[in-house]
């Protein structure tokens, strides 16, 4: 079986009053390009930047296409 390949996104904080509350600017990445994204809307000045990390086909239905 192979191994669920985890991505990353890069979130900013809507709105300070509202905890919790992010919109995704980009995702999809890979770690190394996650971080870079990150550090370089740093430099702009943006603030309130979190990255996630989720697993696209973790809860997947169907069949498995390496199988077919």
């Amino acid at each position: 079986m192979t191994e669920t390949q985890n991505k990353f996104r890069v979130m900013i904080l809507e709105d300070p009053n509202i905890p919790d509350k992010y919109l995704c600017i980009q995702d999809g990445l890979s770690k190394d390009d996650a971080f870079e994204l990150l550090e370089m809307l740093r430099d702009q000045g943006k603030t309130d930047l979190e990255i996630e990390e989720y697993y696209p086909d973790e809860n997947r239905l169907g069949r498995n296409a390496e199988l077919h």
